[in-house]
């Protein structure tokens, strides 16, 4: 996908992904997927596109399709972020985007919780992140080979 394209996607696929809007649920791993790590290696072939959503959702990721067009994936044991903005929910979201007719690793958001937000700058745009508020949380896209 065109880097032009990936910035008018971002706040859709963030907001669809993680809403669950129109999003299938995550399937639950095999017993011998979920035995197998998620590594720094693991998360490496995700970002240059050695992993498909398929093949990390096998290795216990969660992941759904947005109505988008792309396919959000975050790493076991994580989830995704739900409707509501809970007082429980995670510190920060890594969550790796895919295109989901081709596979073909978009890029990743990194996603802090709007407490604990202080104005960082997204590395992809030097601008501050974009706030998501019906999730709780600030986001910040960051494209493949960036």
């Amino acid at each position: 996908m065109r880097a032009c394209c990936l910035k008018a996607i971002a706040i859709p696929v963030f907001t669809c992904a993680l809403l669950g809007t129109g999003c299938e649920s995550p399937t639950r791993p095999t017993a011998s997927a979920a035995n197998q790590p998620v590594t720094l290696g693991t998360l490496g072939a995700a970002q240059s596109g050695g992993l498909t959503p398929a093949e990390l959702r096998e290795r216990g990721w969660s992941c759904r399709v947005t109505p988008v067009g792309s396919t959000a994936c975050s790493p076991p044991g994580r989830g995704l972020p739900v409707l509501g903005a809970p007082e429980d929910r995670p510190p920060s979201y890594l969550v790796h985007v895919f295109d989901t007719a081709t596979s073909e690793y978009l890029g990743f958001g990194r996603m802090i919780r709007t407490d604990l937000y202080q104005g960082q700058t997204c590395p992809s745009t030097g601008k501050d992140y974009t706030h998501l508020p019906l999730i709780g949380y600030y986001e910040c896209f960051n494209p493949a080979g960036d």
